[in-house]
This record gives C-alpha cells, sequence and structure tokens, in this order.
C-alpha cells in the first residue's frame, strides 16, 4: 500500500519534466488497477507454463544402442520444434491481447511489479493508443472487406492501406464511409482529450490512495486542502475530495490512454 502522505511516493510535479513524462503518469494509474497486477500473473504463469513444457525430456535409462531409444530420439527431433512453435504461438496470441488492453507495443514481454514506480521505463511505448503494427491485422467479422483493405487491429482501431497508384480521393471517401458505418456499429465515441495539470493527478494519485487505506474523506481534505474550509452547508473539502476521487477513477479504468499533459510539446493553455 502506497502511503498517501509521504510526497516522495510520487512523481515530483515541481522536478524534470524529462523525469515525469506523461508515460510515467500513465503508470502511475495502471500500477492502481487491480487487473493489471492479475495480468502480470496471469502472463508469468503462461510463460512458465511454456517453459515447462519445452524443458528437456529426461533420456529414457536404456542402452545407447537400445532400438526404441533410438526411435524414440528421432520421434523427440521430429516433434521438440512443432511444440515449440505451439507454445510461442498461445504466448504470442496471449502478449498480443494484452498488449491491446493495456495500450503498449505488441514484443514486450516483461511486466513489471505494479509495486515498482518506474515500472513505466520497461513498458514500451506506453502511448495513449494500442501500436499500429501490421502483424496484429487480423480481418474484422463485423465487415466485409474484400473490396478494401482494410483491418482491424484492436477493439477500436484499425489499419488501412492505400495505393498510390491509384486516384486518392475515391479511396478516402470509400474508407471514410466503411470507417463510419464499423463506428456505428461498435458505437464508438471520440474521447474527449482532456490536457491535465501534473499537480492535479498528483492530488488524484493521492486521495486514491488514501481512499484506498480506509482514510475519511474529511481528513484527506484537511490534510490537501486545508484552504477550502470544510464547513456546512458547502463542505467545499469533502466535495474537492469526492470529484478527485472519482477524477482518479476514471484514468485509472483504463482512461489514462488518453491522458495529455499541459506541460506537453504543442499544449493548449
Amino acid at each position: 500500500m502506497i502511503d498517501w502522505r509521504d510526497l516522495a511516493n510520487y512523481p515530483d510535479v515541481d522536478g524534470d519534466p524529462e523525469m515525469h513524462p506523461p508515460q510515467r503518469w500513465r503508470w502511475e494509474f495502471i500500477r492502481r488497477n487491480p487487473e493489471y497486477e492479475a495480468d502480470r500473473s496471469r502472463w508469468n504463469a503462461a510463460v512458465t507454463q511454456a517453459r515447462a513444457e519445452l524443458g528437456e525430456d529426461e533420456t529414457p535409462a536404456r542402452p545407447a544402442f537400445d532400438p526404441e531409444l533410438s526411435a524414440w530420439r528421432e520421434h523427440d527431433a521430429v516433434m521438440r520444434p512443432r511444440r515449440r512453435a505451439v507454445a510461442a504461438m498461445h504466448l504470442d496470441k496471449l502478449r498480443r491481447k494484452l498488449a491491446d488492453k493495456w495500450s503498449v507495443m505488441t514484443h514486450w514481454s516483461f511486466w513489471p511489479a505494479s509495486t515498482e514506480p518506474w515500472g513505466w521505463l520497461d513498458l514500451h511505448d506506453l502511448e495513449t493508443s494500442p501500436s499500429v503494427l501490421a502483424p496484429r491485422a487480423v480481418p474484422d467479422p463485423l465487415h466485409d472487406w474484400d473490396d478494401v483493405d482494410i483491418r482491424r487491429i484492436s477493439s477500436t482501431d484499425v489499419l488501412v492501406r492505400f495505393s498510390l497508384t491509384d486516384v486518392i480521393t475515391p479511396q478516402v471517401e470509400y474508407v471514410e464511409q466503411i470507417l463510419k458505418e464499423l463506428q456505428k456499429k461498435l458505437q464508438a465515441k471520440p474521447p474527449i482529450l482532456r490536457r491535465h495539470q501534473p499537480e492535479k493527478l498528483l492530488a488524484y494519485l493521492r486521495v486514491s490512495d488514501a481512499t484506498n487505506a480506509g482514510v475519511q474523506r474529511r481528513e484527506i481534505a484537511v490534510a490537501l486542502y486545508p484552504h477550502l474550509g470544510n464547513s456546512y452547508p458547502d463542505h467545499r473539502g469533502d466535495e474537492r475530495v469526492r470529484k478527485d476521487l472519482e477524477a482518479a477513477k476514471a484514468l485509472i479504468n483504463f482512461g489514462y490512454r488518453i491522458l495529455r499533459l499541459r506541460q506537453e510539446p504543442g499544449a493548449d493553455f
């Protein structure tokens, strides 16, 4: 459990921004999602199982000239690469599924512990949407894509290939029509992008950690917002804590995917 009163447990909002980039903040919310540690355990168990299945088989205790032993060795030499390929395929399928879920690159294989503050350094391309990689593309069952090369690569992302040898405008218009149809079927809505101030993100994290530690809302308000006051009938401090907790829950529950910082290049102030 993270001590919400100790600022050393959080990104330094007054420190070097390069040491606390958006990826660091996204990681802070990821690691507070209980599903993350569950998926990390799931991945580690799958790797352990695969290694066990691909371990060295014990050679039967028979003389080296035994005909049955020679046949076993020949069979094992043929089957071992097949078993390795099947195990690798299952691991790759799980890795891609989890990578889509947590919005990281598909080729990463190490899950940092949720207790590791600098775990974001081990998650490649911890960006706001899944990486667009052609090997992940699979035909989408919701639509007939025979006439155009549009493929789903995650629950809300597609990969489109245009031909530069054909007229561009008709291709763009056709693709736009297909994408709108798919968006309607999925009931997908464009996310509302907000620019967050690091100071507010810090407050969200501390309020969330304090709440998980069983601290009462009034005590949190006194510690974090003493200037607001907390008297009847407004209870401004309690209300601020309530709103911060709602914001924290939204970011923890995969809202970090669209997290932006005010200090990022090109930010709208």
